[in-house]
């Protein structure tokens, strides 16, 4: 969890985890965060090579907006959190 967040860091998933309880479970937005949130992952395999330079790495980006989910607009891209995965808060 890293950007506009009262508690950025890394977080141990220990059970599964939505984007909005991702968010909760790091102390919720600062005042200056805006509801627009990044999911970064890195397929598993591109993670295993990790500092090697391949032509193969894919990374997917899903775009989360916390007011879309509140009004009830786009609830299913409140995906689960993978391991490994970077979420900004804007």
């Amino acid at each position: 969890m890293m950007g506009q967040i009262r508690n950025p860091g890394q977080f141990p998933l220990d059970y599964p985890l939505t984007v909005v309880k991702a968010i909760a479970k790091a102390g919720g937005f600062t005042e200056w965060a805006n509801s627009e949130v990044t999911i970064i992952r890195q397929d598993k395999e591109s993670a295993l090579e990790k500092g090697q330079e391949s032509g193969g790495k894919k990374t997917q980006r899903f775009e989360f907006d916390y007011d879309d989910f509140l009004k009830g607009k786009n609830v299913e891209k409140n995906i689960e959190v993978e391991p490994g995965d970077v979420v900004v808060v804007h």
